[in-house]
């Protein structure tokens, strides 16, 4: 299995940020803040630095969206074909769905398995649940699922989420998080911190049919833990 961190790209491209502690890890590299960026600037720096794109983070984009085929040929044209975690967005279920059927014949000559993140109740979100998101990627084969430790339902946990999901689960964005009544959740914490035995969740994913990348998603406050863990884990 494969082990990365989350990188946004905008990061990447300023000049204040320091690549170098990145050195020889893996990425996902994350378009969450706009996809009009300068790509071959973003490859060039990465090369320099040893550093491997094992999947992509596209921008939040619905698949009514006229923009999805022009982003999607990009992706593939300046990174390849790679797994590719894409958020649900808050839109009309019946429309997103008919969307997707108009458009899967389009979709899936690019070769890139797009994984559609899952969030909990209630998200608004077309669709958001696990179990939903697998039946979808049972009907089309270009469709996966990006499992998000910190998104999973607050009363279902992971393990009986990702026994039914994991052979369809591209990406697993590993993070913990700390859900307390009445007060805010904490999300994408370094995985070692929280709620979840996720030691113990990486042992299990491989008995369960996971064969994907795990990508370290922490919050930018956990900047040194998420180089020191992903380093951890690759060496392992």
């Amino acid at each position: 299995m494969k082990y990365a961190c989350s990188i946004e790209a905008n990061d990447i491209l300023d000049n204040g940020f320091d690549l170098s502690k990145y050195q020889g890890l893996n990425i996902e590299l994350n378009f969450y803040k706009g996809f009009d960026v300068k790509h071959l600037d973003i490859r060039s720096k990465l090369n320099g630095n040893n550093i491997e794109i094992t999947s992509v983070h596209a921008p939040t984009l619905a698949f009514s969206n006229q923009n999805l085929l022009k982003v999607l040929e990009c992706i593939k044209g300046q990174y390849g074909t790679m797994p590719m975690a894409l958020h649900p967005t808050k839109a009309d279920a019946i429309k997103e769905r008919k969307a997707l059927d108009d458009q899967a014949e389009a979709i899936q000559k690019f070769g890139l398995q797009i994984c559609i993140e899952n969030f909990p109740d209630p998200s608004e979100r077309w669709i958001h649940k696990p179990k939903d998101l697998y039946r979808l990627a049972q009907e089309f084969p270009f469709l996966g699922i990006t499992y998000d430790f910190s998104h999973a339902d607050e009363f279902a946990g992971p393990r009986q989420d990702l026994s039914y999901v994991a052979d369809k689960t591209g990406i697993i964005h590993l993070s913990n998080r700390i859900i307390k009544p009445g007060e805010k959740w904490q999300l994408h914490l370094p995985y070692k911190r929280g709620d979840f035995d996720l030691d113990e969740m990486l042992i299990n994913l491989s008995d369960i049919g996971f064969k994907g990348c795990f990508v370290l998603e922490y919050d930018k406050t956990y900047e040194a833990e998420i180089i020191a863990d992903c380093r951890e884990l690759m060496e392992r």
